[in-house]
């Protein structure tokens, strides 16, 4: 009985594996625009057509207003100019909400990642390199689903390789490196997005401010 848990929990965590790579690739390319389709992130999709009216216009009531509402007084109106008033904008306002406690911003963007310690935004997207990384962990954990099963009939017969023959190891094992992807997945989200607002200070040295 115990055996027939263990490969249900193994069949589990490789449907479970293939699904997190899935989502995990879904929100890298299409998440923030998916959400911002909701009826809550109205308020974002009214800031990024203020900004297009600027602008053109060189309005700023509306657009002053929208950021009001999503940023507060947290967002410095340089900053914002900067990534939104374009069309297409320069960036997209999710990155810049969930990082504004960190931005620090005096003419140039800054990090800070901890209280008292200021760096630099990465140059370098390191997203391509990271979604590698889950591909290969959701690869590792197909192979350890098969080797469970594999190891049902023909046992490793090498001594390094024992520990495969042992079913609770492979789920274990499997359940790992889910729970590594996604750690892989949180700091890959982290750090594109402190990439894609460290791109702002080439607009904010190269763009001249609507008037």
């Amino acid at each position: 009985m115990a055996s027939l848990v263990i490969y249900l929990l193994i069949f589990l965590g490789v449907t479970l594996a293939l699904y997190q790579f899935y989502a995990i690739y879904d929100y890298q390319n299409f998440g923030d625009d998916e959400r911002r389709d909701d009826e809550d992130k109205a308020p974002l999709r009214r800031l990024l057509a203020s900004a297009r009216d600027y602008s053109r216009t060189g309005k700023a009531d509306a657009f002053e207003q929208s950021l009001q509402q999503v940023f507060g007084d947290s967002l410095d109106r340089r900053l914002a100019e900067a990534a939104f008033c374009g069309d297409p904008a320069a960036i997209r306002p999710e990155p810049l909400l969930r990082r504004q406690a960190q931005i620090h911003f005096d003419g140039s963007i800054r990090i800070k990642p901890l209280p008292g310690w200021i760096i630099r935004p990465p140059s370098v997207d390191m997203r391509g390199f990271l979604l590698m990384v889950i591909s290969a962990n959701c690869l590792l954990t197909l192979f350890l689903g098969g080797l469970s099963i594999y190891t049902l009939g023909y046992q490793m017969q090498l001594p390094a390789l024992a520990w495969a023959n042992q079913a609770w190891i492979l789920m274990v094992l499997i359940y790992l490196l889910m729970g590594i992807t996604h750690l892989v997945a949180r700091f890959d989200l982290y750090m594109h997005d402190l990439y894609e607002i460290g791109q702002l200070n080439h607009r904010l040295a190269n763009t001249t401010p609507p008037s």
